[in-house]
C-alpha cells in the first residue's frame, strides 16, 4: 500500500482511502510526486524532526540556504519540502527534543518499545498519541535519542 505522506506533525494522508482525492481526479502517485513521498518501508528512517525556538527564523534559514518550502501546522511546526527526508520543525515546549531527533517507522510499536528495553536502550518518553499516529522516544547505549513512530493505520 502506498501512503502519502503529506507530513506535518507526521500526519499522514492514506491514498486507498482518503476518498475526496478521487472526486478531485488525484491519484496516489500525483499525491506522492507532490508531496514528495515514496512507498513506506518499515524499521527504516523516515523522518527527521528538527527542535526549534522559533520556527520561523528556520523556515527562513534553510529557504534561503536549500531553497525549501514549508508549510505550517499550527504556531509551533511546520515541515519542510524538498529536503529528501520528510522534515519537522518543532516549535513546542512540550516534547521537543533538545537535538535533531531521528524516527523510525514501524507497524507494531508496543514490539519495537520492548526490543528497544531488551536491547538495553532506555525509553525517555513513553509511548504516546499525536496527530496521525503514535510514537516514543528512546536512548541507545552511546546516548543518541531517536524516536519509533507508528502511523494511524488506515479506516476501513
Amino acid at each position: 500500500m502506498f501512503l502519502a505522506r503529506r507530513h506535518s506533525c507526521c500526519f499522514y494522508l492514506h491514498c486507498e482511502t482518503f476518498s475526496p482525492w478521487r472526486g478531485w481526479g488525484l491519484t496516489c502517485e500525483s499525491v506522492l510526486k507532490k508531496h514528495g513521498g515514496q512507498p513506506m518501508a518499515k524499521n527504516q528512517f523516515s523522518y527527521l524532526e528538527l527542535p526549534a525556538t522559533d520556527v520561523a527564523s528556520l523556515k527562513s534559514f534553510y529557504g534561503n540556504v536549500f531553497g525549501w518550502t514549508h508549510q505550517d501546522w499550527g504556531p509551533d511546526y511546520a515541515t519542510a519540502h524538498g529536503s529528501g527526508l520528510e522534515t519537522g520543525y518543532n516549535g513546542s515546549d512540550e516534547g521537543r527534543s533538545k537535538a535533531p531527533l531521528a524516527m523510525v517507522e514501524t507497524d507494531e510499536i508496543e514490539a519495537a518499545a520492548e526490543q528497544v528495553k531488551a536491547a538495553g536502550g532506555k525509553i525517555t518518553q513513553p509511548i504516546f498519541q499525536y496527530p496521525g499516529g503514535r510514537r516514543f522516544h528512546f536512548t541507545d547505549p552511546a546516548g543518541n535519542e531517536l524516536a519509533v513512530m507508528q502511523p494511524d493505520k488506515p479506516h476501513s
